[in-house]
């Protein structure tokens, strides 16, 4: 099978490319910066979707047998005790951990605490159920993004909200079966500072399921619980609940039990079975104690017959060598009923990763031909899975997924681990390991192909697919023996679900991701073949979002050649990595090549404003002429499309943000009264459209009020400013970048304003909250700092002055460049110092260099050059003789 490695072809631009392709422009300058969006109204997306995390019910209402006084113990540390406990359920796969944590929850709801339940069995679970805790607790959509793309602490995002929460609560993470999931990325868990922690300053609690109960794999503060095998009389009444009043006396059933080693998860699968089976008492069908206790014995003495006699203690080996004999039974039953394909479909749902599987994943034309399922109907499929469910082999989960607006039932298909063990046992296999490999990951790259992208609502499809797919593409790189077709299929499901990653800000996993499906595809294509350019594509773009721009430059450089060869240099694969080579270009400030390629795929496309494909284009050349100072140039070319998107009956948000340029690009040419008068229609417009505190309305009266600091009235942008300010910092919260790019700004109207000691309360305050959230090398903390800079340069101090901007030049040098625009600014501050103490020679040399920088950067006719050329002759004109 073919997929469709094309996607990302242009006019459907990676979807990583938010920053840059012409959905959210970074405006960056020594003011702060501004994100606008173009294709609000979107959803918001620091509201959660339903990825749930709320705890499952899949054994509730049954007695509790042999667990009152640990569940005693657990409700009280939950609702009346102190703050700060973790407490690790430990014990064997089956024992009954998930369940104990199921009625904990149950009954902690019922007290009024708040109960989150993460599944903790993979990295790839407990990330996405972590990010969606985050989202649930109020923190903002920018937050997110950077926590999840490695840029900031996601685990200090996490405890930064639960040590907010007024009410108590209660953190459920189930199946951690490696602690080390759990700490902070190359710590111990000892150290306090991963996902889980003692939480002391807070209201909340903690609970984990785990196999390992070593006490050195976990952490000081965390209370080991064991969970042990139940007693025979608790074994008993157990095993009694689920095979109902007429299986036979309660000496037989405690025969079955003790032989069941008193293993919870046996216990139900046994009784379940003989539940199901006394319902309708097919011929031959087990529905008594004694009846399951022969059988079992029969199945031990076959399959394992290194099982100890004595049942009542053993470890994992021996628990799913029993889990495996309860199963078999199970099975052998349904195949006398003519279920005769249960025992292979079990087996291939077995080869998926550790999170449900959706329904409607089972293809049958796929099951067929790999001959899991062969000559199926779909009614044959329901009966199989529904056969499965009524033994206890598998849960089915419902759920409401909300998709393209509309809400629809949705099921899954969960397995206990210690199945799930079992099912992929080798000697048990009825159908070699590979071939059910191969089933799995046709239909995950079947489900990725065809999921929505650009639906938001649609993540938790892909929280659930991208799970199974780096799952299915780490057991596609271990086997030797795979299909080319199979270990394409593996790659493109990791391709697709990294592109997902991408989409939420999660560059960092993405690229790690992107690397290992690369991996995959050179063991069956070159490195420039069309597939693997793909996936290089995203690759450099995740390494650009990362801030590793010169290698992004040369793999999209790399990437753009060889798609030139195969496709041509007009081709929209070609175009979609000259985009994106464009963008990386303008990080790095070099802006006439950035313009260059821009307009090369202007030229190549159909340029009227019909096309959506070609607004990210366009948007984006403007910013970059008006950066140049091509300002006239910039307005003809906004006019120019304003003009005809107007004459088509095109407006709305799209001509907005062409507006808003406009307007800046008005304000650069001091124009003031047009860049006002503009910047104020487009926030009505906004207002009215999306609302008084949309971001994309704040993001205008923010440049609002920029346009009246830098038109002399200062006065007028303290209150437009203040006023944002307080918007974004209740709507964002005080530590969001779009908050702090507002509070610079408001310091500078302050400052300008004669109000020296506010502006520098509100530049310290700016300056530490960039420190924490951005860190110390950010453009925008080094801008802030620049100006406390200014500060004490106007205050007199002029040796500490000198000394800030000189830090602020090194932080600069190391991550922006010697000859970025801001880095000239702050080296043409310095050389004031030089001249202060009449070092000439220094002072004229580094002038030189700065004008030989600006010159290269904007040509002989920005106004930049021409003022430094102005400063040196001025400065030759009246060197004291």
């Amino acid at each position: 099978m073919k997929w469709p490695w094309g996607r990302s072809a242009f006019g459907n631009q990676s979807i990583s490319d938010t920053n840059t392709s012409g959905h959210i422009f970074q405006i960056s300058g020594t003011e702060g910066d501004v994100s606008i969006n173009a294709e609000w109204p979107a959803p918001d997306l620091t509201k959660p979707g339903d990825l749930s995390i709320a705890p499952p019910t899949d054994h509730l209402g049954r007695p509790i047998h042999g667990r009152q006084r640990l569940l005693e113990e657990l409700i009280k540390s939950v609702g009346d005790g102190e703050s700060g406990v973790v407490n690790i359920l430990c014990g064997l796969g089956g024992c009954g951990k998930s369940t104990m944590a199921m009625i904990l929850a149950d009954q902690a709801i019922k007290r009024g605490v708040n109960v989150w339940w993460i599944s903790a069995t993979s990295v790839n679970t407990l990330h996405a159920g972590m990010r969606q805790l985050s989202a649930v607790l109020g923190a903002p959509q920018r937050r997110l993004v950077r926590a999840w793309s490695g840029q900031e602490s996601a685990t200090d995002l996490l405890w930064e909200l639960l040590s907010q929460q007024e009410k108590r609560w209660l953190l459920i993470l189930d199946g951690a079966d490696d602690p080390s999931l759990l700490a902070a990325a190359d710590a111990p868990l000892s150290d306090g500072n991963g996902w889980i922690r003692p939480s002391l300053q807070s209201r909340g609690s903690i609970v984990v399921t785990s196999r390992d109960h070593n006490p050195r794999r976990w952490a000081p503060w965390c209370s080991l619980l064991p969970v042990e095998m139940l007693s025979q009389a608790d074994a008993t009444a157990v095993l009694m609940d689920y095979a109902g009043g007429y299986a036979g006396d309660s000496r037989d059933a405690e025969n079955l039990a003790v032989r069941l080693g008193c293993l919870p998860l046996a216990l139900r699968l046994a009784g379940t079975h003989i539940e199901t089976n006394a319902r309708v008492p097919w011929p031959g069908a087990i529905t008594s104690y004694d009846g399951y206790l022969r059988a079992l014995e029969a199945e031990i003495t076959e399959l394992f017959p290194e099982l100890d006699e004595d049942s009542s203690t053993f470890g994992d080996r021996q628990a799913r060598e029993l889990v495996g004999c309860t199963w078999e039974l199970s099975l052998s039953a349904l195949e006398k009923r003519g279920i005769s394909q249960a025992r292979s479909l079990l087996q291939m749902l077995s080869h998926f990763g550790d999170s449900p599987v959706p329904i409607e994943l089972l293809k049958l034309q796929v099951l067929d031909h790999f001959e899991v399922f062969k000559d199926a109907t779909s009614t044959q499929l329901r009966t199989t899975v529904e056969a499965l469910a009524d033994h206890g082999l598998i849960d089915i989960r419902t759920s409401q997924q909300s998709v393209a607006g509309s809400a629809a039932p949705s099921a899954s298909i969960a397995l206990h681990p210690l199945v799930r063990d079992v099912g992929r046992y080798p000697g048990r296999l009825r159908t070699p390991r590979a071939t059910y490999l191969a089933a799995a990951t046709t239909m995950i790259a079947i489900g990725t192909s065809k999921a929505p992208q650009e639906d938001w609502a649609s993540w938790p499809i892909w929280e659930t697919l991208s799970d199974h797919a780096f799952y299915l593409l780490s057991e596609v790189l271990q086997e030797n023996a795979l299909r080319a077709g199979v270990i394409d299929a593996a790659a493109y499901g990791a391709y697709q679900s990294a592109r997902f990653l991408m989409s939420r800000g999660e560059f960092e996993r993405a690229q790690l991701e992107q690397v290992r499906a690369l991996e995959a595809l050179d063991r069956i294509v070159e490195n420039g073949h069309p597939n693997s350019l793909t996936v290089r594509h995203d690759l450099a773009v995740s390494l650009s979002r990362l801030g590793r721009l010169t290698e992004a430059e040369s793999e999209l450089s790399a990437v753009r050649g060889e798609k030139t060869r195969i496709f041509g240099p007009n081709s929209p694969e070609t175009l979609t990595t000259v985009h994106a080579y464009a963008d990386v270009l303008w990080q790095q400030g070099e802006l006439s090549r950035a313009e260059e390629q821009y307009r090369s795929i202007l030229s190549v496309k159909d340029s009227t404003p019909s096309e959506r494909n070609l607004l990210g284009t366009r948007n984006n050349l403007y910013q970059v002429l008006m950066e140049q100072g091509k300002l006239p140039e910039a307005v003809a070319e906004i006019d120019g499309f304003v003009n005809e998107a107007e004459s088509h009956g095109i407006g709305g948000t799209a001509v907005a943000q062409a507006r808003f340029v406009r307007a800046r690009v008005r304000k650069a040419q001091a124009r003031f009264d047009e860049a006002i008068a503009e910047f104020r229609e487009v926030a009505d417009h906004h207002s009215v459209t999306l609302g008084e505190n949309h971001p994309t309305t704040l993001s205008t009266k923010h440049e609002l009020g920029v346009a009246l600091q830098e038109s002399g009235n200062p006065d007028a942008a303290c209150n437009v400013l203040n006023g944002v300010f307080v918007a974004r910092g209740n709507m964002q919260g005080n530590d969001h970048p779009d908050t702090l790019a507002t509070q610079h700004q408001y310091a500078l109207a302050l400052h300008e304003a004669g109000k020296s000691n506010e502006a520098q309360r509100h530049y310290r305050e700016t300056f530490k909250r960039r420190l924490k959230v951005l860190g110390e090398h950010h453009p925008h903390t080094l801008a802030t700092r620049f100006q406390l800079a200014v500060l004490l340069e106007e205050s007199g101090d002029l040796k500490n002055a000198e000394e800030e901007f000189l830090n602020v030049l090194i932080g600069e040098c190391a991550t922006i460049g010697a000859d970025h625009p801001s880095t000239l600014t702050t080296r043409m501050r310095l050389v004031n110092y030089a001249v202060i103490r009449q070092q000439w020679p220094q002072a004229f040399a580094e002038l030189d260099r700065i004008l030989a920088a600006r010159r290269k950067m904007y040509g002989e006719d920005h106004p930049l050059p021409g003022d430094t050329e102005k400063m040196i002759a001025f400065l030759k004109a009246n060197i004291p003789s």
